[in-house]
């Protein structure tokens, strides 16, 4: 069987800029939402996933690359400083260390006649350079590669710091790099920026992959699918969008059947798809937008995320595990020469709840 998958990765970013500002005001807070993020605060660490302090330091226009030159403890011209860090409550920061992912970028210019056109890697390692310099020079900052790590120092009121690779194009196809990386700090890596790579298609530049025509979705309480299926249609009017659930928690199937949501008992392993009922508006969605749901046993989610983990080396949950039985059966109805979009997102179990899952169904 021929089928062709390709991961898109999102981010979303939550700004703490304003409610730092006022957390640090000399009058009291009387509002009682404020009250209660600011008790909250005190107890849980903010982590920042994004900040490009280190490009921000490369690209100064009055002393670019310069770490001593950019002081944190003044207010900067950037977004970032030992303040503003305060104000906001950061207990953990990932810093980026961008790189561009276009090779005709200005930061991939010859550096004198030794040099020679560099790849990725020089200016990786600039921009990583950068980043640890950093994060010596304040005694603010340390750090932090683990969990546990991170909780201790926000117990010491210091920033936990770690390095977030933007984009895959970073490692040129290596896992001697990613590895590499990963000992320097790196904890996290999108999938792509601005720029494709061969496994994976950025929504900024044109697409290499060959027209989709299916995409799998899991089915929670039907958020995720609507909007997918919304934007994908109206992109590609002919692609099929299908759901997918697993035994006992169909709440999409169950509402499909009756005309409208109902409730619905629940009983699946999948805890992130066990919603009670569906959403009128995510039915509405659904009945007009999706061209089946498909229910897969707990059993087969369970192997999906094992099959992930060993074949794609991507930790995923039982949720989006439950795609890849799904996805044979699409192939069983349309054919070996469909190709497959699978969106595969959420995390929300343990290796050892998933090794439990497996020896529970006879899988290891």
């Amino acid at each position: 069987m021929r089928a062709f998958l390709r991961t898109t990765a999102f981010a979303l970013l939550v700004p703490f800029a304003a409610l730092g500002a006022q957390a640090t005001s000399s009058k009291p807070a009387t509002d009682p939402y404020l009250v209660r993020a600011l008790r909250v605060l005190k107890t849980a660490p903010v982590v920042d996933g994004h900040n490009d302090l280190p490009w921000r330091i490369r690209e100064d226009t009055v002393h670019p690359m310069d770490v001593e030159a950019y002081d944190l403890r003044k207010r900067t011209p950037g977004m970032t400083d030992l303040a503003r860090l305060k104000q906001g409550h950061v207990g953990g920061q990932f810093w980026s260390i961008y790189i561009p992912g276009e090779p005709t970028d200005k930061a991939y210019a010859k550096k004198g006649d030794v040099a020679s056109l560099p790849g990725y890697a020089r200016v990786q390692m600039e921009e990583i350079d950068i980043a640890r310099r950093v994060i010596a020079k304040y005694p603010e900052f340390q750090w932090a590669l683990t969990a546990d790590a991170i909780r201790s120092n926000f117990k010491k009121g210091t920033v936990a710091s770690l390095l977030g690779l933007e984009g895959g194009h970073a490692i040129e196809n290596s896992l001697s790099l990613l590895r590499l990386y990963y000992d320097m700090g790196a904890r996290y890596m999108t999938l792509t920026h601005n720029a494709n790579v061969g496994w994976a298609d950025s929504g900024t530049d044109d697409p290499d992959a060959d027209e989709l025509t299916d995409v799998l979705v899991s089915i929670g309480g039907g958020g995720l699918i609507a909007g997918v299926a919304a934007a994908l249609r109206a992109l590609r009017p002919g692609v099929r969008i299908w759901g997918v659930e697993t035994e006992g928690a169909e709440a999409m199937t169950q509402a499909l059947a009756a005309g409208g949501p109902v409730q619905v008992g629940l009983s699946s392993l999948v805890s992130t798809l066990c919603a009670p009922a569906a959403s009128q508006l995510t039915y509405e969605h659904v009945a007009a937008l999706v061209h089946e749901v498909l229910v897969v046993p707990d059993r087969e989610a369970v192997r999906g995320t094992l099959d992930l983990a060993d074949h794609a080396k991507v930790w995923a949950e039982p949720a989006a595990g439950c795609l890849l039985p799904a996805a044979r059966q699409v192939l069983e109805r349309v054919g070996d020469d469909a190709r497959l979009g699978l969106v595969v997102c959420g995390g929300n179990a343990t290796t050892r709840d998933v090794m439990s899952w497996a020896e529970r169904f006879g899988l290891r």
